[in-house]
């Protein structure tokens, strides 16, 4: 029979190894819990990415799709896959989307009801994100949404241009813009109560100027004063606009250009 001291130092060492072993086991849970986490992370990514909220949007339990009508729509979608892969919260993304997609999607880019199958595609999303609680999520549905319908705009419907200054505006929108926009495009009442929630929020312009000394460069959205020769861009104020001028101008003037062709172009044919 063992001895005493020998029995307490044999159960000094169990309780020393039970605890070793059950902090292993807890950083093991951490590592666990930090992949899972990872992985719930990444697999959002891959929802944005691959558009994964077809599951949700394509489920006939939803009471709502904020106006999506889905059938007939897989080329739309597959197209949006491809457009998104290329581009990221910028409007020069959006080119460069545009560029990658016109050949493998031109019956798309030149079919306006599709386009706007897009756009009402993207609104659904972006709907159900503000609904799901996830703005930072919603927010890139305000600018490429935007994107699509100005194409739109341009493209069959004679505006002369791209208003880029407000696809740049609406990345880092501010709450109250992020959900009136959706608003304004479902015919739902979806997002009423949650406009309530953020119609006291000051909306926000964007300024410019890179240089402009406001905290991120905003301002009151009714104080922003846009450029009258070409409306692509906007200033808080007259020294930011000043500032800006020698690099603004070329672009100014190359804008300008192209409105009055599209203007000289499209008088003959009104007449």
């Amino acid at each position: 029979m063992p001895s005493r001291k020998k029995a307490k130092g044999k159960a000094r060492r169990a309780i020393k190894e039970a605890k070793a072993a059950a902090a292993e086991e807890e950083e093991e849970g951490d590592e666990e819990q930090a992949a899972l986490v990872a992985n719930q992370d990444g697999s959002l990514e891959g929802q944005m990415q691959r558009l994964t909220m077809d599951d949700l949007l394509r489920d006939r339990e939803k009471i709502c799709r904020h106006g999506l009508e889905l059938e007939s729509c897989e080329e739309q979608i597959a197209f949006l896959e491809a457009f998104r892969d290329g581009s990221y919260n910028e409007r020069l993304g959006f080119f460069a989307a545009m560029e990658k997609t016109q050949e493998t999607f031109a019956s798309v880019w030149k079919d306006a009801e599709k386009l706007k199958q897009v756009v009402s595609y993207c609104v659904a999303i972006g709907t159900q994100w503000i609904i799901d609680e996830e703005e930072d999520q919603a927010r890139f549905w305000p600018s490429i949404t935007y994107f699509f319908e100005e194409i739109i705009a341009v493209e069959f419907f004679s505006q002369r241009s791209l208003q880029l200054c407000r696809i740049d505006e609406l990345c880092s929108c501010d709450p109250h813009t992020l959900v009136s926009f959706f608003r304004k495009r479902i015919p739902c009442k979806c997002l009423d109560e949650k406009y309530e929630e953020v119609k006291s929020v000051t909306k926000m312009g964007s300024c410019s100027n890179p240089d402009c000394n406001l905290p991120d460069g905003k301002a009151e959205r009714n104080k922003i004063l846009y450029c009258a020769q070409c409306d692509q861009v906007g200033y808080c104020s007259r020294a930011c606009q000043k500032a800006h001028w020698k690099e603004h101008k070329k672009i100014c003037r190359y804008v300008a250009d192209l409105n009055a062709k599209f203007d000289a172009k499209k008088r003959p044919q009104e007449s």
